[in-house]
């Protein structure tokens, strides 16, 4: 009688025997479905901080524009009551001491107010509330200039930045023409800057925050920092390009003066040519995220290290049985590493359960919300379909694409939109199953959201093929169309599909007449089950 020798396996292939398919998938499985959810949820957040600061950054421009008119409008009364005093002295025929004084009594009403002045025709102070006699020449000033070459009728306010003489106090001076026929001089006071840096100071908590003042000109005037001179910004910078759009919105942009990057919001003072800015800085928003995201990021990481720990420990397993070589634990090997990848499915699908259900508790309800949990929900579908498959390595596409198109959540029956499936039985691995059914997730929400507007009644077929080792996976729509040059970022649905048909070596073709209809090409990659054991004589 012959010998059987049985030859024990090298060290090498021992340390590979037990990462089988199945086990390799559950490694990968553990790691990169925790990465997806934390990228998803990444991005939901950071998108409702950025809605956080932008709404911030509107809310204090508003509260920034309601000071400065109320000190303007200060100013054009004081201003008025002056011009009116002086006036009524002219007219008695007193001489500037009365001047003087009657102006001094104004001064001392108004708060705010630093001096009071009155201006002659040839740009000589005449008389001012705070000293007398004063002969002080400002007709070299650019805002006596503007407004003696100004039109008679133009009695609006001017707001200038500029240091007085001779003291070289840094202020902000209102102006305006002395009414009557001709130029009759001015009229003007001056604010200490620190009226507004006060203020500015307090509504900006953070200490990266900016607030400021923009004359339309493009003179920055006032900044939250009182030491900051004025500036002249050139035409090219984002502020200047913002208000030359519209009266109010928000901007972006990176402030040489601290080399901080903001998000701006800004407003025009009433109908004066003045608009309010306040800057949130980027920085504390990405804090902010980061601070948000680590709880989330700390539970995922958990659940893959978890999950990698129970494969070692399986792997150990198997490595102990084929050390054994046993064939009945051979086979109990391949039962338990079939249970162990549908616990994973199993224990998945829970897990997109509950990432769905904290979106909905965090007040989810705008079209991306919705669009998240629709790409959740289908992830969870497919896990369903391999948990309950009898190779949980490969997929029932055409289960999964009826089923899909039974789901009321997706396409709601009161919507007059319905969705058809003409599909062949086809099996795809499991590798290519997520690209697949995000693929068909996002080209059926585009449909829904954007082909059937106002209403409109409408059918979606969505239609499968084998075709030798290929598939074709179409989905048509007799909606509006798509327009022929549509552009689309890298948050966008289309965006989205063409990185994950990429993922499948697949090829997309858009046919827009009639509607539009996607077609889908793509290999049939189908993950091997386990080779049946055999024993020969």
């Amino acid at each position: 009688m012959a010998d059987t020798l049985v030859a024990r396996p090298e060290p090498r292939a021992r340390r590979a025997a037990g990462w089988s398919p199945a086990l390799r998938m559950l490694m990968v499985g553990s790691i990169a479905i925790p990465l997806l959810l934390l990228l998803l949820w990444g991005e939901r957040s950071w998108r409702i901080g950025e809605a956080r600061a932008a709404e911030e950054a509107r809310r204090n421009a508003e509260l920034v524009r309601e000071f400065a008119l109320g000190v303007v409008r200060t100013q054009e009364a004081v201003l008025g009551h002056a011009a009116d005093i002086a006036a009524t002295v002219e007219g008695e025929g007193a001489d500037g001491a009365v001047l003087h004084e009657r102006l001094a009594a104004l001064d001392a009403q108004t708060a705010s107010v630093l001096s009071i002045v009155i201006v002659s025709p040839d740009g000589e102070i005449v008389a001012s509330s705070r000293t007398h006699p004063v002969r002080i020449d400002v007709s070299d000033r650019s805002y006596f200039r503007e407004l003696r070459d100004a039109q008679p009728a133009d009695t609006g306010i001017r707001l200038d930045r500029l240091r007085l003489r001779p003291a070289g106090q840094d202020v902000i001076v209102a102006s305006r023409r002395r009414p009557g026929p001709g130029f009759q001089g001015i009229v003007l006071s001056t604010i200490p800057v620190e009226a507004f840096t006060d203020f500015f100071g307090r509504i900006a908590a953070d200490s990266h925050a900016s607030a400021s003042l923009l004359r339309e000109d493009g003179l920055l005037l006032l900044r939250h920092d009182p030491d900051a001179p004025p500036v002249m910004l050139p035409p090219e910078v984002p502020s200047r390009q913002a208000i030359a759009r519209a009266d109010s919105g928000l901007y972006e942009a990176y402030a040489l003066s601290d080399g901080v990057t903001r998000l701006y919001g800004y407003a025009k003072v009433a109908d004066l040519p003045l608009y309010a800015n306040f800057g949130v800085p980027l920085s504390t928003v990405r804090q902010t995220w980061l601070r948000g995201l680590l709880p989330v990021g700390g539970l995922l990481a958990l659940a893959a290290l978890l999950g990698c720990a129970a494969v070692l420990q399986a792997v150990q397993g198997v490595r102990a049985e084929v050390d054994r070589g046993l064939l009945e634990e051979a086979r109990r090997r391949a039962e338990y590493q079939e249970t162990l990848l549908r616990e994973l499915h199993h224990r998945v699908k829970n897990s997109l359960m509950t990432v769905q259900a904290l979106v909905r508790i965090r007040g989810g309800n705008t079209g991306a919300d919705k669009v998240l949990q629709q790409r959740i929900m289908a992830l969870g579908q497919v896990h369903d379909l391999l948990h309950v498959s009898e190779f949980v390595s490969r997929l029932d596409l055409s289960a999964f694409l009826r089923a899909l198109c039974a789901n009321p959540a997706v396409a709601p029956p009161e919507g007059g939109v319905t969705v058809h499936c003409d599909t062949d039985p086809v099996e795809v691995g499991v590798e290519q199953a997520v690209p697949l059914s995000l693929i068909v997730v996002e080209l059926l929400t585009n449909a829904l959201k954007h082909a059937f507007p106002s209403g409109r009644a409408g059918r979606i077929t969505i239609g499968l093929r084998h075709i030798g080792d290929h598939a074709c996976l179409s989905l048509r729509d007799d909606g509006v169309g798509l327009p022929p040059a549509t552009q689309h970022g890298r948050r966008s649905g289309l965006w989205l599909v063409e990185r994950l048909v990429g993922q499948i070596q697949g090829h997309l073709e858009i046919r827009r007449q009639g509607g539009t209809e996607f077609r889908l090409t793509f290999p049939l990659r189908l993950d091997q089950p386990p080779d049946a054991v055999g024993t020969g004589a």
